[in-house]
């Protein structure tokens, strides 16, 4: 008769140890960055939902797709790659902000804008942004 507490002397019988799982093939990891390779211009909703953006920046290309990253929270998302090119002859515009969609030009014509150029140009945290604005402000003044 066996209880719940079996006290038997028998020897416990030896187990097979598993035989490792096979190594998985994966393909090599996709070159992120910090930089900003251009804005996403295909359509974008930020898959946070507390955060629901629709403006979004490239960081990372892999063949067909590309790595949108909400420019509010900064959650990315993998997306097809738009069939735009992210470089533009366009003039650069603010995203996000008290500027949001005005030109360098808009901004130096605002009371306050001149000042808000200068510290874009020198400490802007998203360096796509100090280039843009240095370009911005060079042509501008007629300089190249």
């Amino acid at each position: 008769m066996r209880t719940l507490f079996d006290e038997t002397t028998e020897p416990a019988k030896p187990t097979k140890a598993r035989p490792p799982a096979p190594a998985k093939i994966t393909a090599p990891a996709v070159q992120v960055s910090s930089e900003i390779i251009g804005p996403f211009t295909g359509e974008f909703l930020c898959p946070d939902i507390t955060c629901r953006c629709t403006s979004a920046d490239m960081v990372a290309i892999d063949g067909w797709q590309c790595l949108a990253v909400c420019c509010c929270c900064a959650t990315g998302k993998w997306m097809p790659k738009p069939k735009e090119s992210p470089k533009s002859d366009k003039e650069f515009v603010f995203r996000g902000g008290q500027y949001d969609g005005q030109t360098v030009a808009q901004v130096l014509a605002k009371p306050g804008g001149r000042r808000y150029i200068e510290w874009a140009a020198e400490s802007h945290p998203r360096e796509f942004v100090r280039e843009q604005v240095k370009i911005a402000l060079a042509l501008s003044h007629g300089i190249e």
